[in-house]
């Protein structure tokens, strides 16, 4: 039986209801049509008003600092908060270097609930130009992201508030689309009350010797009002507005209280789409597989999936451009730590099997010596297991978009010999299979398990 989560619909009224006070809480009534099919009401909603210009980056998530929305030990996250609708004829840019890093994107968030994903620009997707030349566009694959080396290459973006075109055709180059006002909200559609919306930056593995933003300056922001003034982010005059904004995002760290999942059985892998109403702001370039676990159901989960090639040790026949494997505590949404696909000890039949436990119930042959990885289970009993899959080559036949695609058909149709295993596993089991390893041992793991509560084995 496959473990299912129970508790998200509390969570969600909860985490809703606080962004409602917190918007309500600065914002001024304002008559709006809510567009509910059949239903055409005047009513009272609270929009706030407040910002007009794009405010500066700030560090949104951080595994040591500000640990929330299951991010990756990875990645650096900053934000940038871009008014709602701004007037026509204004013209926001965001301009950079290129990092040393493997990888990083731009996301776009609508501000209203915990991370609807508007739109995303991948790092391959962007103009190289060196000294204000414009170059031709890198490579999606091999990976050919400008290396700064003795030269600095830049590119350059700007903000459109237009829905993203349905075919990718009629993008513009170098634009991220902001889309319009409205939010979709359960199927509902609403002005925008939160006041803002988000603009996000992710890099991803800084070279060795880099620091987290992978030696560049962060980008430049700029705001060019219709009579031609232009506005830097960094010297933005509703600074106060900006730190009142970051402030808040504090407040939203730990909002859920520590709820058990509900369950039994045996758990596996979810394709978790970023299509759903409540979401932690996805990276729009990544796949993601989920897996709901409890320390009270097994001694350990182990996870297994056949690993890509990547870019570090194959720069010209990669597979992806980035894999990752985190544990994640659910109520809170904080990370524990993250493997990387460079990171990865692999067996030889192409698989990397990763333990997760606590430190008293690790096995002995869970080290790289026997073959195998293992990731700590963190403090809390409740546990959300991330498997991230960044920008696959579109003809690998590995590559997770078929699955994420297709959520309800069982992995192994959608992805053959690539669909990734999760399952329970006592200690008895995996020490008497850690020398065959590979599949056999998954599947010895999910015939030798019997249902658990709170550490009790309820087949006895």
């Amino acid at each position: 039986m496959k473990q299912s989560v129970q508790v998200t619909a509390a969570a969600k009224i909860f985490s809703a209801g606080l962004v409602a006070v917190m918007a309500a809480a600065a914002s001024m009534p304002v008559r709006a049509q809510l567009g509910i099919p059949g239903l055409e009401l005047p009513v009272q909603v609270p929009v706030r008003q407040t910002l007009t210009y794009p405010c500066n980056w700030v560090e949104a998530i951080h595994h040591e600092r500000r640990n929330t929305g299951y991010p990756d030990v990875n990645a650096n996250y900053q934000v940038s908060a871009m008014p709602i609708l701004p007037p026509p004829g204004t013209v926001i840019r965001v301009s950079g270097q290129y990092p040393k890093a493997r990888y990083f994107t731009f996301s776009v968030y609508d501000g209203f609930r915990p991370g609807n994903l508007l739109d995303t620009i991948d790092d391959w997707e962007l103009t190289p130009r060196l000294n204000g030349v414009p170059l031709a566009p890198p490579l999606r694959f091999p990976a050919q992201i400008p290396d700064s080396g003795n030269e600095t290459y830049t590119w350059q973006i700007t903000l459109k508030y237009l829905p993203p075109p349905a075919n990718d055709a009629d993008r513009e180059r170098d634009t991220v689309y902001m889309s319009d006002d409205q939010v979709r909200y359960f199927g509902f559609t609403i002005p925008n009350v939160f006041g803002n919306k988000q603009f996000g930056l992710r890099t991803y593995l800084p070279d060795a010797g880099q620091n987290e933003f992978g030696g560049v300056p962060l980008p430049v922001i700029t705001y060019t009002m219709p009579d031609g003034t232009v506005i830097d982010s960094r010297n933005n005059p509703e600074q106060d507005e900006c730190d009142t904004l970051s402030r808040g995002q504090d407040v939203l760290l730990t909002v859920f209280p520590q709820v058990r999942q509900s369950g039994t059985g045996n758990t596996d892998w979810e394709p978790d789409t970023t299509n759903e109403t409540f979401h932690f702001y996805p990276n729009g370039a990544t796949n993601y597989f989920r897996g709901p676990a409890s320390k009270f159901n097994a001694d350990m989960v182990i996870a297994r999936f056949r690993a890509p090639l990547h870019p570090d040790a194959f720069p010209d026949t990669a597979q992806v451009r980035y894999t990752s494997l985190c544990q994640n505590q659910y109520n809170n949404t904080a990370v524990v730590d993250c493997i990387a696909d460079r990171e990865f000890v692999i067996q030889p039949d192409g698989s990397a099997i990763t333990v997760i436990s606590t430190n008293a119930r690790r096995p002995v042959r869970a080290q790289a010596a026997f073959g195998y990885n293992w990731l700590p289970w963190g403090p809390a009993s409740e546990a959300l297991i991330y498997l991230r899959q960044i920008t696959p080559n579109p003809l690998f036949v590995g590559n997770y978009d078929q699955a994420i695609a297709q959520p309800n058909r069982p992995l192994v149709e959608t992805l053959g010999i690539w669909a990734p295993e999760l399952t329970y596993c006592d200690r008895q089991t995996f020490e008497a299979m850690a020398n065959v390893g590979g599949a056999a041992l998954i599947q010895a793991c999910r015939a030798n398990y019997r249902p658990y509560r709170n550490g009790i084995n309820l087949s006895n």
